[in-house]
């Protein structure tokens, strides 16, 4: 009954539903294309239950490949950090990693800045405080990538298993 009476809702206003899509995502967009809409928008994926976690292991996948090659390819630790906080593909990410570089700049270490920003997920920290200390560090952000691309591939199982009733319905 539920879904023969959605399906003559739909039938009668269709046309208003679809402008109002559009509209919607018109309005989206342009504001998505604001600095402030992008950063609002990321900081919501990242609260997301399946989502949030999804983007989070991508950005910090992203992060410690891009960041392990650049380091394990000789090029300095300031220029890599610049360099692949980019590479997040998310704002909040980003905006945490490229602030690490002024501490990394004074002498810290990267673990330590990396923790007090609290977007960084403990564990990947630890990694790279032992990834420090035994000058393994793009060794262990290479490992870090692929479990981080594991654990990726298993959320999106997860959340493809989860449409899939939808769609069906």
């Amino acid at each position: 009954r539920l879904l023969l009476g959605l399906s003559g809702w739909v039938t009668s206003y269709g046309p208003l539903l679809l402008a109002v899509g559009v509209l919607v995502l018109f309005a989206y967009r342009r504001y998505r294309a604001t600095e402030r809409g992008q950063e609002l928008v990321d900081r919501l994926k990242l609260q997301l239950p399946v989502i949030g976690e999804l983007v989070e292991s991508l950005g910090v996948a992203r992060f410690s490949r891009t960041l392990g090659m650049l380091l394990g390819g000789g090029v300095p630790v300031l220029r890599s950090l610049a360099i692949s906080s980019g590479g997040a593909g998310n704002v909040v990410l980003q905006r945490a990693i490229e602030g690490c570089v002024e501490s990394v700049r004074e002498g810290e270490s990267l673990a330590e800045p990396l923790r007090e920003t609290g977007v960084i997920p403990a564990t990947v920290v630890e990694m790279i405080a032992i990834g420090e200390q035994s000058a393994r560090l793009p060794v262990v952000l290479e490992r870090i990538a692929d479990t981080f691309d594991a654990r990726a591939d298993r959320t999106l199982t997860v959340l493809v298993s989860l449409l899939e009733p939808a769609l069906i319905v």
